[in-house]
């Protein structure tokens, strides 16, 4: 068998000529939390990113995707789970509620303006109007920076991603694939068919040098438990899943509102795991999610977990560390 371990001679001056070239890769994440404590997506990272169901794990991912097209990046986005065009469908719907909350005062709008209305085709005729005009600024903004593939009804496994990858390696600055369970595998042997997914796909990190952010689904939360945000051991499938990522992050919806605007939810962002930073797991952002517009805030508050995983507590300005930048602690 060929052994492709390469055995190097200590050479400082390389290593740091190396770091000098490939510090400057790093991707933001376009959501202030993750880039204050992580400091963004390195070109040879694999990013957990994992929710309980329900919870957001795919509008974050999309906000992640349309912040780094906006900073001219080219991200590929593996909808696995998703319906045909759902990914332009939330895009779409983004820009033009936007577009609509901004040139609409509330004395004026004539009908409940909501994403879910909106998949049903039950707006009102006259956000047709926002919806042409976001169509037209979607196409200007993410043509030929954003790639969405969907499942269907068609198999897609490991094999399938590799030779994608053969197509895209030159092109990709970012993948996020939505999500780990949605691979093909034999499911009597679960847990070691996701060992191998996960083990290849940071393989191909490493060899392409292209970063994944790859979503992973959590089991079914333990009410008796109830956690304010996931941890480690809530992640479906193999603990290998967290042991070769380099990144951890789950998020949380929180029954937190926003006291100037009732439209506003807090939705916890935990990282558990950042092979560069050390721990961040006992802290939380807070970071406030617009439900109108499906759009999250740049602006967050930072607190701590207390009670076992059942508590927390926001910090007073005083008790900010000096990474949350973007902290809001008032």
């Amino acid at each position: 068998m060929e052994n492709n371990l390469r055995i190097n001679s200590y050479n400082p001056e390389n290593a740091y000529e190396w770091l000098k070239e490939n510090a400057t890769k790093y991707l933001n994440f376009g959501i202030s939390y993750l880039d204050d404590s992580i400091g963004g997506v390195g070109q040879s990272d694999l990013i957990i990113l994992g929710a309980y169901s329900g919870q957001g794990k795919t509008e974050i991912a999309v906000d992640i995707a349309l912040r780094s097209c906006l900073t001219g990046k080219n991200v590929y986005f593996y909808a696995l789970e998703a319906h045909n065009f759902e990914i332009e469908n939330r895009i779409i719907y983004k820009l033009a509620a936007k577009k609509y909350f901004d040139n609409v005062t509330k004395i004026f709008r004539k009908y409940n303006v909501n994403y879910s209305a909106y998949m049903r085709n039950k707006i009102d005729i006259d956000f047709d109007l926002y919806v042409r005009e976001a169509i037209i600024e979607s196409e200007r903004l993410y043509k030929d920076k954003l790639f969405i593939k969907y499942r269907g009804n068609s198999d897609f496994n490991i094999e399938n991603f590799r030779n994608d990858l053969m197509a895209i390696d030159l092109n990709a600055d970012l993948i996020i694939i939505d999500h780990l369970h949605y691979f093909d595998f034999d499911e009597t042997k679960e847990y070691a068919e996701i060992n191998k997914i996960i083990k290849a796909i940071r393989d191909i990190v490493l060899l392409c040098e292209i970063p994944i952010i790859l979503i992973a689904h959590l089991k079914k939360p333990d009410r008796k438990l109830n956690k304010v945000c996931p941890s480690l051991d809530d992640i479906h499938g193999s603990s290998n899943i967290y042991k070769i990522a380099t990144n951890v992050i789950f998020i949380a919806k929180t029954e937190i509102i926003d006291a100037a605007d009732i439209y506003k939810f807090g939705t916890f962002i935990r990282v558990v795991k950042s092979r560069q930073t050390g721990a961040l797991d006992n802290y939380l952002g807070c970071v406030f999610y617009d439900i109108q517009t499906n759009a999250y805030e740049e602006k967050y508050k930072l607190a701590k977990i207390t009670n076992m995983e059942t508590g927390y507590e926001f910090l007073g300005k005083d008790k900010v560390p000096w990474w949350a930048k973007s902290a809001n602690n008032l």
